[in-house]
């Protein structure tokens, strides 16, 4: 199963937090710390879908290269925030980090 492994979790968390510390520019999701609409929200679920034109923002490069691969079809992106790693042709959800 694919899914944001604890190793992932961590350095997303320490790349934001150092991000945060060194007062350094958030995405926008992050700075901002809104929530969804809770019906968007109950929509980012495991095996759920990411409603379609749900703005989602990809990761920096300087983080995704220090995560663990993915097949080529699938992408992690945060939406408002929210971690979202899901498939890419599918749209189909496989794990959420929420409320960062």
């Amino acid at each position: 199963d694919v899914v944001f492994s604890d190793h992932d979790r961590n350095v997303i968390h320490d790349y934001y937090a150092y991000q945060h510390q060194h007062r350094k520019k958030m995405p926008p999701g992050l700075a901002k710390r809104d929530q969804l609409p809770p019906g968007l929200q109950k929509q980012l679920v495991r095996r759920g879908q990411l409603p379609p034109g749900l703005q989602y923002h990809p990761l920096p490069y300087d983080l995704r290269r220090r995560l663990s691969p993915l097949p080529d079809d699938f992408a992690r992106v945060m939406v408002e925030g929210s971690f979202v790693l899901f498939n890419k042709n599918t749209r189909i959800i496989y794990d959420v980090i929420h409320d960062f």
